[in-house]
């Protein structure tokens, strides 16, 4: 590009410039004793031979980092603060002591803000000087800086075209007449007022903050200067990257239209729509004026496709219909059709068998862009059968006492033995209703918003067996600290007989331990278990998953997490006649809640989206798993690594 290639006339000073030119990359990376030697050599024909040596030399690491006029804040507060730092046990990974002169200027505006977010609106940078040492391996920086004095703000005004309620835009002021002077929070509301008008197609609304300062007083005056320009319309939208995903799917999920006003609102929303969408790993997009058109934009959206594939298996048979978008009001329609034929007398659960027909419709209608409510109804049809040597005691006195009991005998031809089957027909017509609140920003590995998700469903009066049960589900993400975020999950389901049913059925049981939720125990073999030590399952799970997310590197976010937990949980059974005992069969064990009771784990977990699906893995230490006394009460199981796939979505 400069002149410098095999054929081309030789330029001693574009060789100089070319030498330069390196040199300056290198010390660009902090590489300040690189030696770099140009030979040039006569050949015949006319020609030369150019050889260029280059010694690296070591990588120059900051030492020292001084701020000189820093007096009204601890200095170890301020340098926590800046991209740069002098080497530290996590320098190797972060690179952080590798001096550059882009990240100098970053952080001198970090000291300015720091500053000025604490009222020192007269903050000055005085001077900065940057020292290498003579083997030029170490950086000395040195900040000159003037604190000045602590101001107040005296008054506030809007000033400027109001294509919006003057009133609206001072409420989205964050900050007030006798506070002190603080440049985040002005700069948040200069933000929230050009969203404001963004919404309404102005999305290139120009807001300025002209601060006033009296130095008498030690105050400042502040005006908001608006310039809404012009309402922007979109002519085209356009999906780049999405080579496996159908456009309709694409489209369908857009809250930003085209013809219609440019809203910035609505450009994030759909980004996070399409976001969650399975298979979809990450999405930007970009407007782009229209040539010879002020007032029209183009938007493309940028998408990264995720794994394209993942590997499950199961035998049974499930038929659902659901159209969500061509619905009149908006209402989504759901009709589905069930079959099971579960049969677990060869299982390491309670044995008993079930047949279960259950069909009927679901609507959900959006009262909000991020929440819905849901309403159905389902008739179901269920055949439960007990072995009388090997089920559960509570599940043979369950199909005894509820539904339409009855009794079948099998004889064994080989050792002339009979065997007696206690089973139960019933039928039952449930109501189900619900509430959804979901505004992550992904389905999949997530790092803001939150989720709520709350069920009711009871049977109504005339079924054969009458319970309700309730469900709850609370998910939020908390960034902390630079790419550090927390994950707090707590869930409460609970179920109850009504009217002379004795018990929730067996198969509606709530299950506890393992990936989903208490690590380090064995899934689903915590609470109530039967004679045979085999899990029963419960009428109350409480479950809590807290986790620290570990930052990533930016290749690998979107496909893999690492994460410290501390889970917290258990398994109950309360308020019903079943009785369980320990493993000498008559000295009876009690499964009612208590906090004391509620196990708890600490470790760590890593999920990797794969090809196949989502793989998680987790290490952990159970803190106070229960230990069996002889052979009166059942201990719980434990597992310090456990791993599992598939739940993707």
């Amino acid at each position: 590009n400069v002149g410098l290639a095999t054929g081309k006339t030789f330029d001693r000073s574009v060789l100089e410039d070319v030498t330069q030119y390196l040199t300056d990359q290198y010390f660009a990376r902090g590489k300040y004793g690189v030696k770099i030697d140009s030979h040039v050599e006569e050949e015949t024909g006319n020609r030369v031979k150019i050889k260029i040596e280059i010694k690296e030399g070591a990588r120059a690491k900051i030492r020292q980092i001084n701020l000189v006029g820093a007096t009204r804040f601890p200095q170890k507060e301020i340098l926590q603060t800046l991209e740069l730092k002098t080497p530290n046990w996590l320098s190797w990974y972060r690179q952080d002591d590798r001096y550059s002169r882009e990240s100098l200027q970053g952080d001198l505006e970090k000291i300015r803000n720091y500053y000025m977010d604490r009222g020192y609106a007269n903050f000055q940078l005085a001077s900065t000087q940057v020292a290498i040492a003579p083997e030029k391996e170490d950086i000395f920086i040195t900040v000159n800086i003037d604190e000045g004095q602590v101001y107040k703000v005296s008054q506030i005004k809007l000033a400027g075209t109001f294509v919006v309620p003057q009133a609206q835009l001072e409420q989205l002021l964050l900050i007030r007449p006798g506070q002190t002077f603080n440049r985040k929070l002005i700069t948040s509301s200069q933000e929230l007022m050009q969203n404001r008008m963004g919404r309404d197609g102005y999305a290139f609304a120009k807001v300025e903050p002209v601060p006033t300062a009296d130095n008498a007083n030690h105050t400042v005056a502040l005006t908001f200067f608006i310039d809404p320009g012009n309402r922007v319309y979109v002519r085209n939208i356009s999906f780049a990257g999405a080579n496996r995903i159908n456009d309709e799917v694409l489209r369908r999920e857009m809250r930003q239209l085209e013809g219609g006003w440019l809203s910035n609102t609505s450009l994030e929303r759909s980004k996070q729509r399409i976001q969650r969408l399975p298979y979809v790993k990450s999405v930007e997009f970009e407007t782009t004026p229209v040539a010879g058109s002020p007032d029209l934009v183009d938007v493309s959206y940028k998408i990264e496709e995720g794994p394209a594939s993942q590997l499950s298996g199961g035998i049974g048979y499930s038929e659902t219909y659901t159209n969500p978008y061509t619905n009149i009001d908006n209402l989504q329609r759901t009709i589905s059709v069930s079959y099971s034929d579960v049969t677990q007398f060869v299982s390491s659960s309670s044995n008993f068998s079930s047949r279960t027909l259950t069909f009927g419709p679901t609507w959900a209608y959006p009262i909000a862009e991020t929440m819905y409510l849901r309403a159905g109804a389902a008739f179901e049809s269920s055949q439960l059968l007990t072995n009388q040597l090997g089920s559960a005691l509570q599940a043979q006195q369950w199909v005894q006492q509820n539904g339409h009991p009855y009794n079948r005998i099998a004889h064994d031809d080989q050792t002339n033995n009979e065997y007696v089957f206690y089973g139960s027909n019933f039928k039952s017509v449930e109501l189900v209703t619900g509430w959804d609140w979901d505004t992550r920003n992904r389905t999949l590995f997530a790092d803001r918003g939150m989720r709520h998700s709350l069920s009711f469903s009871a049977t109504v009066p005339g079924s054969d067996v009458k319970y309700w049960i309730g469900n709850y589900t609370f998910l939020r993400y908390v960034p902390v600290y630079r790419a550090l975020t927390l994950s707090f999950l707590a869930g409460v389901d609970y179920g109850a007989p009504l009217g002379s049913t004795t018990a929730i059925p067996p198969y509606r049981q709530f299950f506890g331990g393992g990936p989903d939720s208490v690590r380090s125990f064995r899934e689903s073999r915590l609470g109530p278990k039967d004679q045979f030590g085999n899990p029963y399952g419960g009428n109350l799970r409480i479950v809590s998953q807290n986790e620290l997310i570990l930052p990533m590197p930016s290749k690998w976010a979107q496909t893999a997490r690492v994460s410290a937990f501390f889970d917290v949980g258990n398994v109950f059974q309360t308020g019903s006649k079943l009785k369980f005992y320990g493993p000498d069969t008559f000295t009876q064990d009690y499964y009612r809640f208590s906090a004391k009771d509620l196990k708890r784990s600490v470790g760590l977990a890593v999920q990797w989206l794969a090809p196949l699906g989502l793989f998680r893995f987790s290490f952990g230490v159970p803190l106070n798993a229960k230990r069996a006394i002889g052979a009166q009460t059942w201990g719980d199981e434990t597992e310090g690594f456990q791993f599992s796939v598939g739940n993707a979505f």
